[in-house]
């Protein structure tokens, strides 16, 4: 599991914003799905160390897009990022906050 960008996170949150990520809760937007190497690694990464007080508001991915300003529940991601499934799979079940969700499909077009 790469822990590099989580690096950068914890420097950024308590050098520039002067926030302890495992004391303080913080929100997150991201570009990578649970099913991304780098975007679903940084999930489990960031509901390891700092668990609740990580709040993933928002994760822009190929497959859509889920938005939740109270932050995506932890641990529908954590079962998608296990069973390597992207966001469109997220399931609103887990959470009863509102959640938006926006699927892509891709279309093969000949030039």
């Amino acid at each position: 599991m790469s822990e590099g960008v989580n690096v950068f996170l914890d420097v950024a949150l308590q050098r520039v914003l002067g926030i302890d990520p495992r004391k303080e809760s913080f929100t997150v937007k991201m570009t990578d799905g649970p099913d991304g190497d780098v975007g679903g690694n940084e999930i489990a990464i960031m509901v390891r160390e700092y668990g609740d007080n990580a709040k993933i508001v928002g994760i822009a991915h190929h497959s859509g897009c889920a938005k939740d300003p109270d932050g995506l529940n932890n641990e529908e991601l954590l079962r998608l990022f296990e069973q390597e499934l992207c966001i469109s799979n997220f399931s609103a079940h887990y959470s009863d906050r509102v959640v938006f969700c926006t699927f892509v499909k891709a279309r093969k077009v000949s030039l």
